[in-house]
């Protein structure tokens, strides 16, 4: 589906920021091929067990103020957020959560899909299981958000802490016009880089709380999935920071499952690889390009280059191809930069972008250019076919003639 939230809806500290956990959230609807070719079939039910979520203290979304909140907000998960939040089926690697009228084939179903393909998304991205539940953490994305706005208020209350956390003295050498930026900009990175430990310490350290305990801050090792009863094709999965959306097997089968779940299981690692309090700074072209090429989907001739510009193509809005068409020019467009840069480099490509502090550039309207994170990574790693530094400005402006030179 088209991936409206990977637009970056924030402004810049020093003016008002307006953080929406849909920015990292990437969504599509997966391949469309022969069933047949699936090896997760149909009698390949996943060992595991239903369980209560009252006994176990596992919860799809967590308490905040009277309000249920996920680890990240998705387009097709607002029935796992809000409603069927409380009972699941575990298997080793996964938690499956829906509506409980739906047949427990559905959940045992959906959880053989992803334990067959999880190592294969893994292996696709060159991280190891442990790689990547170390990435992804065990603090929801959602606290390192409030955790954010709670160290920007230190800046009105230097003398409280929070926690291991204390209001950055040093920064009272900076520039009168320039403390606000340096604060923020500290804010962000304390609240991206901080121990698990310390969220946690931090975000229960204070006289009112918005958590009561650790278990509403805290997920599981687990890859979480929330099984949708919708039809539409295009809207049949995504996927988010803590796992991924697909509609319940009984509702809606993809045609190629294994090319569905192993696409929607690469955009959960790109958010272990480069989700942040600012969301995922990738332009659509790369996040649906990476997901669709390293999932084996079909990827665009490169004869075929000038149907389409992928390379612009920055959120969902700017998508004016057929959805199925487009998929293929993203798959080639991120082909060619694999094919020059190799796979390491483009993983580094998403690291170094999480790294960059948005407090570090200048506000700007981002509705139909990159993150400027994105830009900056983009022009210091990637390289051409000839080994050339490869600009995104170049990208953009020079697509179609890298794609005929390449051979």
């Amino acid at each position: 589906m088209p991936n409206l939230s990977l637009k970056p809806y924030v402004t810049k500290l020093s003016h008002v920021l307006l953080f929406s956990v849909t920015a990292s959230l990437a969504a599509c609807g997966g391949g469309e091929d022969d069933a047949s070719n699936s090896k997760a079939n149909d009698n390949q039910a996943s060992a595991g067990q239903f369980k209560q979520s009252a006994d176990t203290g596992i919860y799809y979304s967590t308490a905040r103020s009277g309000m249920y909140i996920s680890a990240s907000s998705g387009w097709l998960n607002n029935d796992c957020v809000n409603t069927y939040r409380d009972r699941y089926y575990e298997a080793d690697n996964v938690l499956v959560f829906g509506n409980p009228a739906l047949p427990e084939s559905d959940y045992r179903q959906a959880a053989s899909w992803v334990e067959s393909n999880f190592a294969n998304a893994l292996e696709a991205m060159q991280l190891t299981q442990a790689d990547y539940f170390a990435l992804r953490g065990q603090v929801r994305l959602s606290a390192r958000a409030v955790l954010f706005e709670q160290l920007q208020q230190l800046r009105w209350h230097p003398q409280d802490s929070l926690g291991q956390l204390h209001y950055p003295g040093a920064l009272e050498d900076t520039n009168s016009n320039a403390f606000g930026v340096a604060f923020s900009r500290w804010a962000e990175t304390t609240a991206n880089t901080a121990s698990d430990d310390q969220v946690t310490a931090a975000l229960l350290d204070t006289d009112y709380s918005e958590y009561s305990s650790a278990d509403d801050i805290h997920i599981e090792n687990k890859i979480y999935v929330c099984l949708h009863e919708g039809t539409d094709p295009s809207m049949s999965g995504e996927g988010v920071w803590e796992g991924i959306n697909i509609a319940a097997p009984s509702v809606y089968k993809p045609h190629n499952v294994d090319t569905f779940i192993t696409h929607e299981l690469i955009h959960t690692v790109q958010m272990a690889l480069g989700n942040n309090v600012f969301g995922l700074a990738l332009p659509r072209w790369f996040t649906e390009g990476q997901a669709e090429y390293l999932a084996g989907g079909d990827t665009a001739k490169r004869s075929n280059n000038g149907e389409f510009d992928p390379q612009l193509v920055v959120n969902g809005m700017q998508q004016s191809l057929d959805m199925g068409e487009a998929y293929k020019h993203y798959a080639l467009a991120y082909s060619y930069l694999d094919s020059s840069n190799g796979r390491a480099n483009m993983v580094a490509l998403i690291q170094k972008t999480k790294a960059l502090p948005l407090n570090s550039f200048p506000y700007e309207d981002l509705s139909d250019r990159e993150d400027p994170r994105f830009r900056q990574a983009f022009d210091e790693l990637m390289l051409d076919m000839q080994g050339a530094p490869l600009s995104i400005d170049r990208w953009r402006d020079d697509y179609h003639s890298l794609m005929n030179d390449w051979h």
